[in-house]
Order: structure tokens, then C-alpha cells, then sequence
């Protein structure tokens, strides 16, 4: 029987893979100096991929096949055009037919003792690192924070509106050591993420060590809002909540107070060290034909930049300290990043308990996808395709100078995108910047704290290449649970021949900051789109709402409002140049 067990699996692969096709085989029990075949099978993805490299590229796919297990990643895998198919033929890694595969960019923390107050205690290996998120059994748990749940309000905004503020009386606890502490500040769509310098109770200020916002006027902390949203997080003197934790650095300590019932000789305690899970870029050629099916991805690591996180919009934080009169902008690193790649894509796989964002089909990415898969609890941005305009080219915006990099043909289908921006409350579930015949449709999207699908990414009706997005029969639903000025889906700028089509859209019931939430938020420049056939409802305020758009086509609608809110609020936008006919409105009761 033992002979045989080989035959049938290499029966059933040749059957489910559609063979020919050449086989490598890792399994954690493994021995990188084995062949790699399903009977002696390596034991690194590391080493599966050199003998992936080795392999003479024919007709015939080649599958990594990988046994289920834990597969822990100091660093991210790495892939270029040497990692992928020619000619049409693919190389797949994926998990091996019925079996879980988890591939962790996290440690395992263990050797737990109990202290006082119920906290239990762990040294961190030899040159510990620091770290934002931790896992228990595989659910995020808070760093300690104050309030333990909600938010305080700002008193009053100091002299400069950015380093300092007033708190209201018995709202913050004397502390004496404000070492690691972190505000957590609201702005109306975006947050900021800046170090604590002193408290005074007395005097009720807090000086902070950094600015709050980014370099625009209108991130002043009291610009949105006189008395805005904050709290605090990380400081040992929080810790009085089952489920909070707090690392001490110097120490080389973690503390963490259990939940109910939780039995640390028992757990799992994972916390994330790798910077990034699969990273991909072609270099001379585009990567083509390289695949991932039917894996878990999981436990990526990414620390604040130390002047400080100043969030804009959709997880994209400005760099301080950049060339004098310009803003240099990056976004949350992905766990899996491509870019320069053709014809490659995700299929059901699942990524999350990520402290950046999930998946990014990034800069030159062509006819990629994500399929079937499920992408949750990340603490950036949910999907990403394409790029904004901060690269240039010869000068130029690269999408002027060189409107054939704009990233083509990518699609999002058939997949579960919730909880994201578990840290930076700015980030959406789907972000297609700069992008052409992007799909994304038939997705589920749920519950986060700002808008579910953002496209376009231009704040003016400027042709960019943008055109021909698909974003359609989508179910997205209880999102801009935090943050406000947003909605289900929010477009920008010129985008020809795109439509949103067929999304069913409800259950924003939160607005929180100055600029009301919506079904769909049409912002600035938002021109020649067609909006049909989508179903909005359980909105708070209005279904549709319009800023500085101009002429777009809205037919065949099923809209709900509540009493006296208009299905449609123009903000700085003509009502004529918003084409209408044969759209439903009903008026809740």
C-alpha cells in the first residue's frame, strides 16, 4: 500500500493540475538536499524556488506544491521574470490538494509567566524587534490604549494647530512615562499617527513630537471639526483590558493580559517580524504566467515612519522631510506586492493579520488578478491595482510621458474584502488609482471604517488614461464606520467610458466628521461615468452625492432615503450636468 499511495496522489494531481506538468514538492518534514519529488519532498519555499530556476522552461506548467504546515518567513519571497512561465506556461505554487498551507511573515512567542494583575510576561528572543500588532490563536488583539473603547474630544487646538492641544478636564490620567506613547488622531477622512512628548494635567495640554496631519491647511487638527476625535495608545499604565498588550521595548518584554478563559500554555501568540510576504518585480522583462493558489498568508510587519504617520487618504502617508515646497507620498507596503508583471494572479488564497495592506497589482501590472480570495483584518488597504501620480518620467507625470506603463486589464472578482484598516482607519477595501479596464465585480465587501471601493485618482476632470473601469454587482455594506466623507464606492477625476453598475450598496449609518457619508461619493472631477442599476439603501444622509463632478450619466437607479434627505446632493456641482432618467426613489417612512 505504501508503493501505491505515491501512484494515486501523482493519478490525482495529473488529473487536477492538467498535466503534463513538472512537480516540486516542499513539506515542513522535508530536507533541502531531497530532489524535491512528492516522495522525498524539499523543506524551504526558498529552496523551491532555486529549483524552480533550474527547471528547463518547456510547454509543460510547473506546480510548487507545498504540504500543508506553518512556513515562517524572516524575510519576503522574492520573484522576478526568472520566477515565471514563457509561452503560455505557468509556474503555480500552491497547496497541496486538501491540505492548509500557512506562509507567516510572525514569530511565535512563547516561555510565558504570570505576574501581577492577572498580565502575563515573555522575553522576546535575542534581539527582539519591535512590533505593532500581535495574534492570539489567530485574532488581533489592541495594544492597551485610553479609553479602553471610543474616543476623547480636543478642547481646544493650540496656538499652531498642529504640535499641541487643551483636553478637557478628568479626561486623561496623570503619567509619568510617556515613552512609546502614541496619539491616535482623527481627521475627517484619515488619521495621524504622532509620539507623545508630555501631559500636564494641570495645565491640561499635551505636546506631541511631531505635527498632526499632513502639510495641507486643511489637516489642521481643528479644521474639520472644533473639537475632533483622538485617543491614546500604547503605554504600560493602559493595560487594564482582557485582550490588550503592550511591548516594552528596553525590556525586551512583552506583557499581555488574557481574555477569559484563555489559557496562555496553550496559545498561539504570533507576532509579525518580515516586512512583506511575496514581493515581485520583473527587471529586464515583466514577470508573466506566475501563480498562487490555495494559500494563507499571513503576519506582516510594518513599523511608523519615526517623524510620525500623516495620513491623506486611502492608507497614503506623507513623508516629512522631503524636498522643500513638494509632498513626497507613499502608501502602506502590501504583504504581496507585483509589479511590472503580465498575466499573473491570486486564486484562493487568503491574506491576513497584516500591519500594512493586503495585495498589490502595482506599477506596469497587465491582465492580473485576484480570484476567490478572502482578505481581512490588514491594517492598510484591503486590493490594490495600478499606481497614483507621484512617479515621474522624464520629467512628466509618467502617465503623460508614458501612457502605456498605466496599469491595464487587472480584475478583482469573486472575493471577500473586511476589516481592513484595523490601524490607519483611511484605508479602503478596493483602491484602482490610476488604472485602465480595471473589473472589479461580484465582490463582498464589509465592515470598515472608511470607503469600500475608491477609483480614479486624479481631483480634477485632467484626462490621465484612466478609462473603461468595471466596478459592478458588488455587496458592499456597513462600511465608513469611523471616519466620514466617503461612501460604498468614491470615484475621482476623468475616467471615460467607466460605469458602476448593478452594486448593492446599504448600512452606512455613521457620520461622524464635518462632510456626510454616502451610498456612492462622486468627488472632485468625476466626469463621463455611468452610474445604473444599483440598488442603495439604510443610508443616513443622501444615496448619491456629487463635489465638483461634471458630466455623468445616472439611469435605471433604485435609490432609498430617509425623510427629507435628497437622493442626490450636488456639493459645488451643476444638477444639469448630471444626466438622469428612469431611476426609482423611495422615501423611508
Amino acid at each position: 500500500m505504501k508503493r501505491l499511495f505515491p501512484l494515486l496522489v501523482w493519478l490525482f494531481l495529473a488529473s487536477a493540475l492538467s498535466l503534463p506538468a513538472l512537480v516540486i514538492c516542499v513539506a515542513p518534514g522535508g530536507n533541502d538536499q531531497n530532489d524535491g519529488t512528492i516522495e522525498n519532498p524539499l523543506q524551504s519555499l526558498e529552496m523551491a524556488q532555486m529549483k524552480v530556476r533550474e527547471l528547463e522552461k518547456g510547454k509543460e506548467d510547473h506546480f510548487i506544491l507545498i504540504r500543508g504546515g506553518r512556513y515562517e518567513l524572516s524575510s519576503p519571497l522574492r520573484f522576478s521574470e526568472l520566477d515565471g512561465g514563457v509561452l503560455g506556461q505557468r509556474v503555480v505554487w500552491k497547496a497541496f490538494p486538501g491540505e492548509e498551507v500557512r506562509i507567516s511573515g510572525g514569530r511565535i512567542l512563547s516561555g510565558w509567566t504570570k505576574g501581577r494583575g492577572g498580565v502575563w510576561t515573555a522575553a522576546l528572543p535575542e534581539g527582539g524587534w519591535r512590533f505593532r500588532e500581535l495574534f492570539v490563536n489567530g485574532q488581533r488583539r489592541n495594544r492597551a490604549r485610553f479609553p479602553d473603547v471610543g474616543f476623547l474630544r480636543v478642547a481646544k487646538a493650540g496656538e499652531d494647530r498642529r504640535t499641541w492641544f487643551e483636553f478637557n478636564e478628568g479626561d486623561l490620567p496623570p503619567l509619568q512615562n510617556v515613552k512609546d506613547l502614541e496619539l491616535v488622531f482623527l481627521h475627517d477622512w484619515s488619521i495621524s499617527r504622532v509620539g507623545v512628548k508630555s501631559i500636564d494635567v494641570e495645565s491640561r495640554r499635551v505636546d506631541l513630537t511631531h505635527p498632526v496631519g499632513c502639510s495641507a491647511p486643511h489637516y489642521a487638527m481643528d479644521h474639520f471639526e472644533k473639537q475632533p476625535r483622538y485617543f491614546l495608545e500604547n503605554s504600560r499604565a493602559f493595560l487594564d483590558r482582557p485582550g490588550e498588550w503592550y511591548l516594552d521595548v528596553e525590556e525586551g518584554q512583552i506583557h499581555y493580559l488574557p481574555l477569559p478563559g484563555e489559557s496562555m500554555d496553550s496559545v498561539e501568540v504570533v507576532a509579525p517580524f518580515a516586512s512583506a510576504l511575496i514581493k515581485g518585480k520583473g527587471v529586464s522583462l515583466p514577470i508573466r504566467n506566475l501563480e498562487f493558489e490555495d494559500l494563507i498568508l499571513e503576519h506582516q510587519s510594518w513599523l511608523l515612519p519615526e517623524q510620525g504617520y500623516a495620513e491623506g487618504q486611502a492608507s497614503y502617508y506623507e513623508i516629512r522631510g522631503g524636498a522643500p515646497g513638494g509632498m513626497t507620498r507613499e502608501f502602506t507596503p502590501a504583504a504581496v506586492h507585483i509589479e511590472n508583471a503580465e498575466d499573473c494572479r491570486m486564486l484562493n488564497c487568503t491574506v491576513q493579520h497584516v500591519g500594512g495592506g493586503g495585495i498589490w497589482f502595482g506599477s506596469l501590472t497587465r491582465n492580473c488578478s485576484v480570484e476567490r480570495c478572502l482578505v481581512m483584518d490588514v491594517s492598510g488597504n484591503g486590493v490594490m491595482f495600478g499606481e497614483d501620480r507621484t512617479r515621474y518620467v522624464d520629467g512628466k507625470v509618467w502617465h503623460d510621458s508614458r501612457p502605456e506603463q498605466i496599469s491595464t486589464g487587472n480584475w478583482l472578482i469573486d472575493s471577500e474584502i473586511m476589516g481592513v484598516g484595523r490601524q490607519f482607519y483611511g484605508a479602503v477595501g478596493v483602491w484602482a488609482g490610476i488604472v485602465a479596464e480595471a473589473v472589479i465585480e461580484r465582490n463582498h465587501i464589509h465592515h470598515l471604517p472608511y470607503t469600500g471601493i475608491s477609483v480614479g485618482w486624479m481631483w480634477n476632470p485632467t484626462p490621465t488614461g484612466a478609462r473603461d473601469n468595471s466596478v459592478s454587482w458588488n455587496h458592499i455594506h456597513d462600511v465608513m464606520l469611523i471616519l466620514s466623507d466617503g461612501g460604498g464606492i468614491y470615484s475621482l477625476g476623468h475616467q471615460p467610458g467607466s460605469r458602476f453598475i448593478g452594486n448593492r450598496i446599504h448600512g452606512v449609518r455613521v457620520n461622524a466628521g464635518r462632510a456626510e457619508s454616502n451610498g456612492m461619493f462622486l468627488d472632485e472631477g468625476t466626469t463621463d461615468l455611468l452610474i445604473a442599476g444599483n440598488t442603495i439603501f439604510d443610508i443616513a444622509r443622501s444615496p448619491l452625492r456629487f463635489h465638483r463632478a461634471t458630466t455623468n450619466l445616472v439611469e435605471r437607479n433604485f435609490l432609498v432615503c430617509g425623510p427629507g434627505v435628497p437622493p442626490i446632493r450636488y456639493n459645488s456641482t451643476k444638477p444639469e450636468t448630471i444626466l438622469q432618467s428612469d431611476n426609482v426613489v423611495m422615501v423611508e417612512e
